[in-house]
């Protein structure tokens, strides 16, 4: 496999500031805030205890990975290499 080109930080800008990358953001805000909706509307509950904490636990983690996806920052990038 082919090792891409290290981006620069000037390039990671651009990415992060342009009108289709701010519109993606804009949409996993949108499906972090329904997942919240969904949440608050008694979706993560189960008949058992243990069946509601496996339902919560997932949703925290979809709400989280989303989060992460949104906060990138060029750093974590550079750490990635």
């Amino acid at each position: 496999m082919t090792k891409a080109k290290p981006i620069q930080e000037h390039e990671f800008n651009e990415w992060k500031t342009h009108p289709v990358t701010e519109a993606f953001f804009e949409i996993l805000k949108k499906w972090r805030e329904d997942q919240k909706e969904v949440w608050a509307s008694g979706a993560f509950t189960a008949e058992t205890k243990y069946g509601t904490d496996i339902l919560n636990a997932q949703a925290v983690a979809y709400c989280k990975t989303l989060e992460v996806i949104s906060d990138i920052q060029f750093e974590q990038l550079q750490e990635s290499e």
